[in-house]
């Protein structure tokens, strides 16, 4: 199926001017693989094919040793803050356990504070029930008469 070279290069990832630059280096090869249409210019299959494989023959350069130095130090960059932030995450879990031990010590004192206080409202209740009492015989108490 033609496609025309716009179509052509998107598919292919590549600017028109790549396919233009290929299409004018290698005019002869390609012959009637070219087309004008109107205003568009296609490429039969066959031209496809053709530039695809001039694309496949010319390996790109995307960078250089200093490229390659930045990504190595980026890499190991990433992998501190993942080591950091995973210690993070273990000291934020021991400090929510911590939190929890917290509150259920929190809680046994509180309660033990209302049993004191339970206790000593009943001590006190006693002493007042006490002061009711006279010691009698023989150890024995008996109700004051008043």
């Amino acid at each position: 199926m033609d496609l025309k070279i716009k179509d052509f290069a998107v598919a292919q990832g590549v600017s028109e001017s790549i396919i233009y630059r290929h299409i004018r280096q290698h005019k002869d090869a390609l012959g009637d693989r070219v087309v004008k249409r109107g205003n568009a210019t296609w490429l039969t299959d066959e031209g496809q094919e053709y530039i695809r494989g001039l694309m496949i023959q010319q390996p790109i350069v995307v960078g250089d040793n200093e490229v390659y130095r930045k990504v190595e130090a980026l890499q190991a960059e990433v992998l501190r803050l993942h080591e950091k932030l995973e210690s993070t995450q273990d000291a934020l879990v021991a400090a929510k356990q911590a939190q929890i031990d917290l509150q259920g010590t929190q809680a046994l004192l509180e309660a033990s504070e209302r049993r004191t206080e339970a206790l000593e409202a009943s001590l006190e209740a006693a002493k007042n029930d006490l002061d009711k009492f006279e010691p009698f015989a023989f150890g024995l108490w008996r109700k004051k008469n008043d």
